[in-house]
């Protein structure tokens, strides 16, 4: 629901807000409604902050207690954790337990016992099985790689559900694949294939966002958060407005050029923002296609600020 003008409720909830006293699911609801485009509210949520900016200013200095200092740099230190880039020439290559088996960290969340990693077989090589705590997602970038007896090339995507069981995989001439996966799963070799969902390179599902020249084709929904595993195609000099994403956000630029929170990224590069950050404009100069695990897509437009 969209208020048409401020209401005693709006003017409590955004005092709240700026002052950053509602609890995490009040702010996680209160920003939906906020991206939802209500304006009533948005507005005062800008008053809100201008005062309490002023706050300080009218404030008696106080010495911190010593103690203080160490906090801070502890919490910032916490916090700038959950930003991450990585650059495809960044970061070397790790043997993993097989000889002919390397992967990259592209982002270890300790608090969601997550990791994002790319993964390299070498010809003949085979992948371990795993019963995964929660969603294990592959995305293949090159080569053949054969997950439950379902041969899958550069494009495709596999998932296994929480608690589904996906057996052993391996390759024929080698392969690169992204891998998003709870940190500690089981070691399980064979499985029946129940609880795997694969989408081909060739599957239809394009379709046009709000948008003009962006366009994505969804791989999965998790019905937890609603947050959506997506490919996402910008046309030359496409852009995306003002965002926020109320689940962390991560892409992999598959090709092209992508320009997002003041960085330049382009083939192979992985970006990763928190949970409810703000995005200013995102484009693309010659074009680019990115896979993108983010909040539902609705949630990109904002009203301009």
């Amino acid at each position: 629901m969209r208020h048409s003008a401020v209401t005693d409720e709006v003017r409590d909830l955004a005092a709240h807000y700026a002052l950053r006293t509602l609890s995490d699911e009040d702010t996680v609801r209160f920003e939906a409604h906020l991206a939802a485009g209500c304006r009533a509210c948005e507005e005062e949520v800008r008053a809100c902050a201008a005062t309490v900016g002023l706050i300080g200013a009218t404030a008696r200095a106080v010495a911190p207690p010593a103690s203080l200092r160490e906090r801070l740099i502890a919490r910032v230190a916490r916090e700038e954790a959950t930003w991450a880039i990585v650059r495809a020439g960044e970061m070397r290559w790790e043997r993993d337990a097989a000889d002919r088996r390397w992967r990259k960290v592209l982002f270890r969340d300790p608090a969601e016992d997550r990791i994002t990693t790319l993964v390299r077989l070498e010809p003949g090589a085979g992948y371990p099985g795993d019963r995964s705590h929660g969603h294990e997602e592959l995305y293949v970038l090159e080569g053949d790689l054969r997950v439950q007896e379902r041969a899958l090339g550069p494009g495709d995507y596999c998932v296994a559900i929480a608690g589904s069981v996906r057996g052993a995989a391996r390759t024929d001439g080698g392969c690169t694949f992204l891998r998003w996966a709870a940190e500690q799963g089981e070691r399980a070799e064979s499985g029946d294939g129940a609880g795997l969902l694969f989408v081909g390179s060739t599957a239809e599902g394009w379709r046009e966002t709000d948008a003009p020249g962006v366009a994505m084709r969804r791989l999965f929904k998790d019905p937890r958060d609603g947050a959506i595993t997506a490919l996402v195609r910008m046309s030359p000099g496409a852009r995306l407005p003002g965002h926020r994403h109320l689940t962390a956000e991560q892409f992999y630029v598959i090709e092209g050029d992508a320009h997002v929170g003041g960085q330049d990224l382009s083939a192979g590069d992985y970006y990763r923002s928190p949970r409810a950050s703000l995005h200013d404009v995102s484009y693309t100069d010659g074009g680019c296609t990115f896979i993108l695990l983010a909040s539902r897509l609705e949630l990109l437009a904002l009203p301009p600020r």
